[in-house]
């Protein structure tokens, strides 16, 4: 069943549909649920003034975006794409890992924000 391909040739094969339709069908569930985690996160953080729950809402954003990525690839490639198209696909993404900022940037950021405001990372205020 696997075979080499030339560039050009599709990659979709009937062996693959099932797999990759499978595959999308995860990334859609994970998708629904990282975005009902974000939102729980990112509301409940900021009614708590809990910093780490706006982070960790903010780290199923950043996930969600990238599971984005993932499902567009899919996409492009159960609609027969080429060889090609899929790498192209895979060339436009390569922006995300550029974008999300490292875990030391959110920091520099998320302490001066819990001094200022006065929460802590477990939530609620500091006495």
């Amino acid at each position: 069943m696997a075979q080499t391909r030339q560039a050009g040739e599709q990659l979709f094969t009937r062996g693959s549909a099932g797999q990759v339709r499978l595959g999308i069908w995860i990334e859609l569930v994970t998708i629904a649920w990282m975005t009902i985690e974000a939102s729980i996160a990112i509301v409940t953080g900021y009614i708590t003034r809990s910093v780490s729950l706006q982070g960790f809402g903010i780290d199923s954003v950043i996930e969600l975006i990238a599971g984005g990525v993932l499902l567009w690839r899919l996409l492009v490639e159960q609609r027969g794409g080429t060889t090609g198209a899929i790498e192209q696909a895979e060339r436009s993404a390569a922006w995300m890992p550029r974008a999300v900022p490292p875990a030391p940037i959110w920091h520099l950021h998320s302490s001066p924000v819990c001094f200022s405001t006065g929460s802590s990372a477990g939530g609620g205020p500091i006495l």
